[in-house]
This record gives C-alpha cells, sequence and structure tokens, in this order.
C-alpha cells in the first residue's frame, strides 16, 4: 500500500543544519505517520548527529537524511549559481517517490504543526478545486 505522504527539504549549507534535527521532531509530532526525507550537501556536524540519534532512541525512525543530488545534467557554472541549486528541489524527483501518495517539499527553517485538515489532505484538496 501507498504511504501517504514523504515530506522533503533541501538544506542548503552548514548554518541551516542545525534545524535539521528541529524539523524532523516537528514532522514526526505533528504527522508521525508521514515519513521525512533531508537532502544534505556534505557531512552533519557531530552535533547534529547526537541529536537525531536522541530522536531514533525516542521511536523516531521516520527520516532519512540523504546526499544531494550533484549529477542532474547542468552546467557547472549553472550549479554555482544559490537560485538554481534551490530550484532543483521541485525538479529532481528521486524514484523512491514512486511508493507515495504524495510529496511536500518545504523549507528546513520552518516548524511544521499538525492542522486540520492536515497537509495532505489541504493540498488534495487544492488540487481538486484545479
Amino acid at each position: 500500500m501507498e504511504n501517504k505522504l514523504c515530506v522533503m527539504t533541501y538544506v542548503f549549507g552548514e548554518n541551516y543544519q542545525s534545524f535539521i534535527p528541529t524539523y524532523v521532531y516537528s514532522v514526526w509530532k505533528a504527522y508521525p505517520e508521514y515519513d521525512t526525507m533531508i537532502y544534505i550537501k556534505g557531512i552533519l556536524p557531530e552535533k547534529v548527529e547526537s541529536q537525531l540519534a536522541m530522536l531514533r532512541e525516542n521511536g523516531c525512525n521516520n527520516f532519512s537524511i540523504l546526499p544531494a543530488v550533484e549529477d542532474v545534467g547542468l552546467s557547472e557554472s549553472a550549479l554555482k549559481n544559490i537560485n538554481v541549486r534551490k530550484a532543483l528541489r521541485w525538479l529532481v524527483l528521486p524514484k523512491f517517490l514512486c511508493q507515495y501518495k504524495a510529496a511536500y517539499i518545504g523549507d528546513i527553517d520552518l516548524f511544521i504543526c499538525r492542522e486540520e485538515p492536515g497537509i495532505y489532505e489541504q493540498h488534495e484538496a487544492h488540487c481538486q478545486f484545479f
């Protein structure tokens, strides 16, 4: 059976990596039935790794930290542009998304709170409207 929703985000730069544990925690607490996938470039700091380990120890196991997709067919000069890199999150669709009904691509520095209707239901209704 398909999972309902995958919450995805991309972390651009080390300054934003400190938001990862809070983001993962907020999705887990608000929507424990959703999976969270976070793409990063480089290696996570030890402090972030230990915070993620604490989340796993407390039952939060529905998230993955993945290496950013680098080979997307764009030139080196295009990939040096931060706006081009930010746009990639809307263009790179990994095969694992086929197991989900939808993907929600968000920003790492936003805290996810449960809403009624939920994220999936809101966006599904929006799609039906259009």
